[in-house]
């Protein structure tokens, strides 16, 4: 990776969208028990961070346009104190003086918390989770070794070309292959009118934090909940000709509308968005080291509209499908380009008053299925002395947009991991969003 290099439009964004009280910060908290070696800590994500550049970056600014610049300090590993040893444990990462991936951790006799951080401009969920998967498997090899333990630790990475960062912002759009795609391409017009006209509304009727104001120790709230077995939530949503994705999407339209519902949180008549992260990496990109390679679209639903029905699942699987059919997850990168030349820049659109979207939801599969560790009979990781019982992901949450899910399975299991902020939605109403959701999965199985 050539270095100093310009941001791409959508790292753009994600670094003007990024204040004080907003941290857009995505964290990866694995629970271990078992006996930690803090050498090896250190050791690890040190390897990983050269392995993948773009956590061994910072910003610099050349005039108005910020730059990524290469970051001299060592990886930052940072020990927590012992009272956040049960929770995640987010921050604000300040890019101009620090490296976009970081890791905080916590240990108190044979339990480890260990607390991955990314800035959402250096990676992406999907690039983080590699970063972490490729820490596990480093760590692993370091303890097993007799011998040099950064060379064992380095023949468990997966493969990566470092050159491939410098073209991570080309997605072909000046291909003949991408220009026979451009009329179904206008169809993402449509969507971007009714994403303009459209007014969504906020989880919860309350006022955001001064953006300055610095998040407290206890940000974010946070729940994770166990879902069901994988071959469950497969085989209902083959049952009901749908992806599990589509599946995911309806009951958590559902479970908001009557959780705010219940709460007297509007009315019917509200316009309910969510915001679907779209991984855009293709078979080309397999040796990408962790970095950007994402966009986003939404889905709009009147409060209404959110039933248990035959109906409102084939608007969900139609639209689903007309996106991924046209590829209209390039849409937003065009619209984050183009903006570029207009007054304000890309810098106008992370605008903290403007309301994105309610919710976010995000669906990461199985994060360490290619992990190169030992696994234990039910599929638990086995790394160095320590098992990994239990893991929670945690996405940014952004002004106005108050809570964020995660799916994602461990474990021949399927969770569903909670971000919410807990400054404006009270730990009950948390704990009762995270509840709704899993009882409308449940539901779902339970049907015929």
């Amino acid at each position: 990776m050539k270095l100093p290099s310009k941001l791409t439009s959508f790292e753009q964004f994600l670094f003007f969208d990024d204040y004080p009280s907003y941290p857009n910060t995505i964290g990866c908290h694995l629970a271990l028990s078992g006996t930690l070696s803090p050498e090896f800590l250190g050791l690890a994500q040190e390897l990983v961070c050269k392995h993948h550049p773009m956590f061994r970056t910072t910003l610099e600014m050349v005039g108005r346009k910020p730059v990524w610049s290469r970051c001299h300090q060592q990886a930052i590993v940072e020990r927590l104190p012992e009272h956040l040893l049960d929770r995640p444990f987010v921050k604000k990462i300040d890019l101009h003086q620090e490296a976009g991936g970081q890791l905080h951790w916590a240990h108190h006799r044979n339990r480890t918390s260990l607390n991955f951080l990314t800035h959402h401009a250096t990676a992406d969920g999907v690039g983080g989770l590699q970063v972490v998967s490729d820490w596990l498997a480093a760590y692993e090899a370091m303890v097993r070794s007799q011998d040099d333990f950064s060379v064992a630790g380095e023949r468990q990475l997966r493969r990566t070309d470092k050159e491939k960062l410098d073209r991570r912002a080309s997605y072909g759009f000046c291909s003949r292959k991408f220009l026979k795609t451009l009329p179904r391409q206008m169809i993402g017009l449509f969507g971007v009118r009714e994403f303009l006209a459209n007014r969504p509304v906020t989880l919860v009727p309350e006022a955001i934090c001064p953006v300055e104001q610095p998040v407290p120790e206890d940000y974010p709230g946070f729940y994770t909940r166990e879902l069901g077995g994988n071959d469950e939530i497969r085989q209902r949503a083959e049952k009901e000709n749908v992806t599990t994705n589509d599946l995911i999407l309806r009951c958590i339209f559902v479970a908001v509308a009557h959780w705010r519902r219940e709460r007297s949180f509007g009315t019917d008549r509200d316009l309910i968005r969510l915001m679907v992260p779209v991984n855009l990496r293709t078979l080309s990109d397999r040796y990408l080291p962790a970095s950007l390679r994402s966009s986003i679209v939404t889905l709009d639903r009147m409060a209404a509209d959110c039933v248990h029905s035959e109906e409102f699942m084939n608007t969900i699987r139609f639209q689903m499908n007309v996106i991924k059919a046209n590829e209209l997850g390039y849409t937003f990168l065009h619209i984050l380009n183009f903006s570029r030349w207009l007054p304000g820049g890309i810098r106008r659109f992370a605008n903290p008053e403007r309301i994105g979207a309610t919710m976010l939801v995000t669906n990461l599969g199985e994060p360490f299925r290619k992990a190169r560790v030992p696994r234990t009979e039910d599929g638990r990781l086995v790394v160095g002395d320590m098992l990994l019982e239990r893991l929670d992901l945690m996405a940014p949450l952004r002004p106005n947009t108050q809570a964020a899910f995660a799916i994602y399975r461990y474990a021949n299991r399927t969770f569903l991991s909670l971000t919410y902020d807990n400054r404006v939605i009270a730990e009950e109403d948390g704990r009762g969003l995270a509840d709704r959701v899993c009882h409308e999965f449940q539901q779902a199985a339970r049907q015929d």
